[in-house]
């Protein structure tokens, strides 16, 4: 029987086309969504099965469509930077891929690049750590809090339900968080998730979703940050 046919898809995280991510416990492995195949095993952070994925797409084909197109949404082209406003951050994105699309931008921008350089492979504290935790466990909240009122926030039932599964793969993105690097990254998805999400709107503010995230995740990454410079 096939190891990981059984793998519930709120338990990885999809990265490229048909792969994603998922935490072993001992390790990071690659998996092919749709065949149900290992791709790699034992790979010791989220970063480097990212990277790992990169490497493979960049000795694809530049016709494949199983890495240049993602729901939809063509992903920038390896060894291309964008330079100015990330583009998450002014333009909204097909609800289905979204997180993946966004750790996709973020890892392209050059900004991001420039700073791999800085305190990249440092650990993060034990106090920052229970804080991301917290901000993993408020993006899982928000999950169901999508399908149970999207009617006061302008948003379809089918809209919710793709929300709802991009929050649970942001919650887990976010429990992956080890290293500096990775806290500063995140940092960004989240603040561009923050902007796509505030697509819809409830007549008040504190009940806004993009308002609780920057409220109950964005403030306390922050946080996280200042402790860890």
């Amino acid at each position: 029987m096939n190891e990981i046919a059984n793998i519930d898809s709120s338990a990885y995280v999809t990265v490229q086309g048909n792969y994603a991510v998922i935490n072993k416990g001992t390790g990071y492995a690659i998996i092919n969504i749709q065949n149900k195949q290992f791709l790699a095993r034992n790979i010791s952070s989220f970063l480097d099965c990212v990277k790992t994925l990169e490497y493979i797409a960049s000795k694809q084909d530049n016709s494949s469509q199983d890495y240049q197109v993602y729901s939809g949404v063509k992903t920038p082209p390896q060894g291309v930077e964008k330079s100015g406003t990330l583009t998450g951050l002014t333009e909204y994105y097909p609800l289905k891929g979204l997180t993946s699309r966004l750790i996709s931008e973020v890892e392209n921008s050059k900004d991001f690049k420039n700073f791999q350089s800085i305190k990249t492979n440092d650990k993060i504290s034990k106090n920052s750590i229970r804080l991301i935790q917290e901000t993993s466990q408020h993006s899982q909240y928000l999950s169901e809090v999508v399908i149970t009122y999207y009617r006061d926030h302008n948003c379809s039932s089918s809209e919710a339900d793709l929300l709802s599964v991009e929050l649970k793969q942001l919650a887990i993105s976010l429990s992956m968080i080890y290293t500096v690097h990775d806290l500063r990254k995140f940092y960004i998805v989240v603040t561009l998730f923050t902007h796509q999400i505030s697509r819809f709107r409830h007549r008040e503010r504190k009940y806004r979703w993009d308002y609780l995230i920057r409220k109950n995740m964005l403030d306390k990454l922050n946080d996280c940050l200042s402790e860890n410079y």
